[in-house]
Formats: structure tokens, C-alpha cells, sequence
């Protein structure tokens, strides 16, 4: 049966993943300079300038964008089940 093999290696890659690995060393270099704990904290305020213009077709300028979905046009059918249709649309 194939099955055995499978589970086999599965529950071996299993056991695998959720074992520590002790070869990692934790990071022991010092995070603050002598220059920079002595000198007196600042505030950082928020910029006041506007963001810079996105691409019209980026990510960040289409997630900005409303659609009310009255461009929308269906088009050719793609896929077809007794369950669903599913059409291109644009």
C-alpha cells in the first residue's frame, strides 16, 4: 500500500519542524552605543507634507480608488458547473 510511505514521511517531517534547533545562537551584540545613551531623547512629530502622488495603476492608488461597479461589463463565459458560471469581466 503507498499510503504507509506517505504518513510515514509526513509524521518524520512533522516531528522535524516542531524540534528546537539548538545551533541557533541568540544575538549577544550590544543594541545601544555610548553616543546615542547619552544624548537627550527627541519627540518625532508626524510630517505635515502630503504623501507623494502613487502611480494611477499601482497597488497603493487602486486601493485609494471607490468602485461602485457600474463600469463593470460580463463577458465570455470561462468556466460553467451545475454549481456556478464564471465569466470574464472587465
Amino acid at each position: 500500500m503507498r499510503l504507509a510511505p506517505t504518513l510515514t514521511a509526513a509524521s518524520l517531517l512533522a516531528a522535524v519542524a516542531c524540534t528546537p534547533d539548538d545551533t541557533v545562537q541568540p544575538d549577544r551584540s550590544p543594541t545601544t552605543t555610548a553616543s546615542a545613551a547619552t544624548s537627550t531623547p527627541t519627540a518625532t512629530l508626524p510630517s505635515t507634507t502630503a504623501p507623494a502622488q502613487a502611480h494611477p495603476v499601482s497597488l497603493q492608488a487602486l486601493m485609494r480608488k471607490k468602485y461602485d461597479g457600474r463600469d463593470l461589463r460580463v463577458g465570455r463565459v470561462l468556466a460553467r458547473n451545475s454549481a456556478y458560471s464564471r465569466y470574464f469581466v472587465t
